[in-house]
């Protein structure tokens, strides 16, 4: 059971490397094609951090997973703004969508990297804990809500293609959201739910790739 985090992560991490090379040698210069390999490859950066997160000084591994989820979520975020982006309108509730999520990210990175730092109970503290669960909650929320829209915009023509875009990545941020909203109610993250996350992860790229 105590290696079962490592193996985890460690299969996630290899996948999205596969598919973050795969990505790059077909790579046609477009921007989408640039943002998903960014993605996908800094998901194989977090699935390898996370897997070796288990540090002698436990006020590392807390700093490396707030940094590598965040800059995790942040890209995915980025990659479905410019997804949501097309053959939309611009109106305000369009570019909410579209920005809300990256800026969310990037002001959670760098307002927590600053409450660690600052905090002078340390990186251990409660309220550092919190800024990454309750971050990680609502970046997992606009994720979603981002995929519910894509995929309700879409042309009828374009949802065959968004189909397991949407599943894969729906399947990332649902499960995030069950894990952190479970560490709000009972001020804790489970240790089970943790342990399968980088499986589950693992498993949501077939999708991905297939699309």
């Amino acid at each position: 059971m105590a290696q079962l985090p490592v193996i985890g992560y460690g299969l996630a991490a290899l996948a999205f490397l596969i598919l973050t090379l795969l990505l790059l040698t077909s790579w046609q210069g477009r921007l989408h094609g640039a943002l998903l390999a960014s993605a996908t490859g800094m998901s194989a950066l977090w699935g390898l951090g996370l897997a070796f997160s288990v540090w002698p000084n436990p006020e590392v591994a807390l700093l490396q997973i707030f940094a590598v989820e965040t800059l995790r979520n942040g890209a995915w975020l980025l990659f479905l703004g410019a997804v949501f982006a097309d053959g939309l309108g611009g109106s305000t509730g369009h570019r909410v969508l579209m920005y809300g999520g990256p800026l969310l990210a990037l002001a959670m990175f760098v307002g927590g990297t600053a409450v660690f730092v600052a905090d002078p109970a340390g990186p251990l503290s409660p309220a550092s804990g919190q800024v990454l669960i309750l971050g990680s909650l609502a970046l997992s929320l606009s994720g979603l809500i981002l995929i519910e829209q894509i995929y309700r915009n879409a042309r009828s023509a374009q949802r065959a293609a968004l189909k397991y875009l949407c599943v894969g990545l729906a399947g990332l941020f649902a499960y995030d959201l069950v894990l952190y909203s479970q560490a709000v109610l009972f001020a804790g993250i489970d240790p089970v739910f943790w342990s399968v996350r980088g499986i589950v992860a693992a498993l949501c790229v077939p999708l991905i790739a297939i699309a």
